[in-house]
């Protein structure tokens, strides 16, 4: 969860950063860009890549569908659309929480099956020694 954070505070910064500079040349718009939005999703999704995503085929599957959400929540953004930009950041923002949910819960489920094997061989060892 700490990793999570600092990765969503670090992406949120770039994430302002570079939509107040893409955005700067533009004026003021219709209706109001959705920063903090953008910047959630692209923190969700950054920390979905840190704790290794792409290597859980369910986990790897949500962040593809995150980034496509998110791809699409910029162009709406510069289409002036800004309640379907919102809409589409949402499903990335849900998108890539899953898909860091579902590579922690891989990567779990790992260290708890590496762990068994290592405790049967223990176990095997006693039972050798006792003897």
């Amino acid at each position: 969860m700490l990793l999570m954070n600092r990765f969503r505070r670090e992406a949120q910064v770039l994430g302002l950063l570079t939509i107040g500079l893409a955005w700067a040349p533009l004026g003021c718009a219709s209706a109001q860009v959705p920063t903090q939005s953008v910047a959630d999703a692209r923190a969700s999704t950054a920390a979905a890549q840190a704790v290794g995503a792409e290597k859980d085929p369910q986990a790897a599957l949500h962040l593809k569908m995150a980034n496509n959400s998110l791809a699409r929540a910029e162009r709406l953004i510069a289409d002036d659309q800004m309640d379907e930009a919102k809409d589409a950041l949402g499903e990335a923002k849900i998108d890539a929480d899953l898909a860091f949910k579902l590579a922690t819960l891989a990567e779990s489920k790992q260290k708890v099956a590496e762990a068994q094997t290592h405790l049967q061989e223990l176990s095997k060892e006693a039972g050798g020694v006792a003897q």
